[in-house]
């Protein structure tokens, strides 16, 4: 091992070593806000990357003393980043990874980049490339030898930046997961606008309380076609809504809310659409997700996530005044070139030998399932059909997940919750060829569904759909590896639900 002093002593293009210390095993509290049990003991080394005059990207790599199992782990961060998000790290760490992560450039936090447009790309894409750059150049120096393989693993902007890598720089990780990724960034984002316009009455209020938000999502789900959805009875969620929305209509109906209100539910579950032509931006709401933005927009505005609007057009950006004509031409004029990665050529990430895992939640309403479908079926359409992309990229839908690795309600993330994460399953594949046919999902009591049981079921390769076909699944407890009784894998057609424009997507 070479050690510290040679990390100490590393020349990196963009960049400079800042800091280097050893942390003993143990817990290990990071900050204020994060800390981490049962750690090896590891060397903390922190970079600072500069890929333009302009540029201050923080970036730091954990490297376990004892045990590293030859590969590096990049990880994603999440919102708007503006800190380091170590919570993968710790993980890989754990199971001998050497680890980075990177505030992607826009500490202390998102408006920081407001009036800084070289920090739009550090954003988007050159953040997360430096931090592979240094990242193995800090693990070849202190182990002697360079990593045998390199794995990226991210959830939400870091589900974006991992398809960023694939589509940009095909050659930096041979194995990508991307999990419920906001990559559609600029439409994404006029998305969550369009929800909180609609849902403004004409005094600036919210048009729904907050209790209006769960009674919603009563009748939503109440609704449902159990038999052409495929969940189980007890299930309180989607497994495929695409199959539902012909439904909504007559469940806002039903509800006791003003006849305003309920023009404005009908559009957002119609998503967001350009007022003078017509032209698609955005998907519809997540049917059966109304506990979330939703919900959110009933207690308040969401300003937390406008921060690319403030980007575009200054820190006194009102979202009230947004204009989804020519406003959406100069967010996308500013914006889309550096934080959409929307390109479905992954032909030189095929050709290098790379895996990607995409995971989409079906009840996600930050980043909807739809979108994410949209996504993969246009890489299929690129690049010659399902069969030949399936062969190194392959997308799964998981039932009743929300947001995020925790899924809640519904099921947790796959393996961050003792079972075996993401990014092994993706090392499998690319170092032993054992490709995933299916994916074990662990879920946890809670409303999700009816009784509180644990939930665990198999999940396939999209369009393949795990469908109820009875027995223990309607329900009740479920032995460890999921029941498969209960489930059978049923193949749905392809097709999008609402996709955004062509034009708007090729931005």
């Amino acid at each position: 091992m070479a050690g510290e002093e040679s990390v100490r002593g590393l020349r990196l293009d963009c960049g400079e070593v800042t800091s280097v210390g050893r942390v003993g095993a143990g817990d290990y509290a990071y900050s204020a806000d994060a800390s981490y049990k049962g750690l090896p003991s590891f060397t903390r080394v922190s970079v600072t990357m500069r890929p333009s005059a302009d540029s201050n990207v923080r970036v730091e790599v954990w490297l376990p003393e004892e045990g590293w199992n030859g590969r590096f782990l990049g990880t994603g961060n999440g919102g708007g980043g503006g800190n380091l998000y170590m919570n993968s790290c710790a993980e890989g760490l754990r199971r001998g990874y050497a680890s980075a992560n990177t505030d992607l450039g826009t500490s202390p936090g998102a408006d920081e980049a407001i009036g800084h447009p070289e920090r739009y790309a550090d954003f988007g894409h050159r953040a997360t490339h430096w931090m592979t750059v240094a990242g193995k150049a800090v693990t070849e120096a202190f182990y002697g030898r360079k990593a045998e393989a390199s794995y990226f693993y991210g959830s939400s902007t870091g589900g974006s930046q991992a398809l960023m890598e694939a589509q940009r720089y095909p050659d930096d990780y041979d194995g990508i997961v991307s999990i419920v990724p906001a990559n559609n960034r600029t439409l994404l984002h006029a998305y969550f606008l369009w929800v909180e316009r609609a849902l403004t009455g004409r005094d600036g209020r919210p048009l729904l309380a907050e209790g209006d938000a769960e009674a919603l999502h009563a009748a939503i789900v109440g609704a449902r076609d159990r038999r052409g959805d495929g969940g189980a009875p007890g299930d309180r969620f989607f497994t495929d809504p695409r199959r539902s929305y012909g439904r909504i209509a007559d469940a806002v109906d039903g509800l006791p809310f003003r006849a305003e209100a309920k023009d404005a539910l009908m559009k957002v579950y119609g998503g967001p659409v350009n007022p003078r032509t017509g032209e698609r931006i955005f998907g519809p709401y997540t049917i059966g997700a109304e506990n979330g933005l939703i919900a959110t927009v009933a207690k308040g505005r969401p300003d937390w996530l406008y921060y690319i609007f403030r980007w575009a057009f200054g820190s006194g950006f009102d979202p009230m005044s947004f204009d989804f004509d020519v406003g959406l031409e100069r967010l996308n004029r500013a914006l889309a070139r550096h934080v959409n990665a929307n390109d479905p050529d992954l032909g030189a990430f095929r050709d290098s030998g790379g895996k990607l895992i995409i995971v989409t939640g079906t009840q996600d309403d930050i980043c909807p399932h739809h979108d994410t479908i949209n996504y993969y079926e246009r890489v299929c359409g690129r690049l010659g059909g399902l069969g030949a992309v399936s062969g190194f990229a392959r997308l799964f839908a998981v039932p009743g997940c929300w947001h995020g690795p925790a899924g809640v309600p519904g099921f947790r993330s796959l393996g961050m919750d003792g079972g075996t994460p993401l990014f092994e399953t993706v090392a499998a594949w690319f170092e032993r060829g054992e490709a995933p046919d299916r994916l074990l999902m662990g879920g946890h009591r809670d409303e999700a569904q009816e009784g509180g049981a644990p939930m665990q079921r198999h999940v396939y390769p999209y369009p393949r759909f795990a469908v109820y076909k009875g027995g223990d699944g309607g329900g009740g407890a479920r032995p460890p590896e999921g029941d498969p009784e209960a489930y059978e894998a049923e193949e749905r057609p392809m097709g999008v639900l609402y996709a955004a424009s062509e034009r708007l997507l090729s931005l």
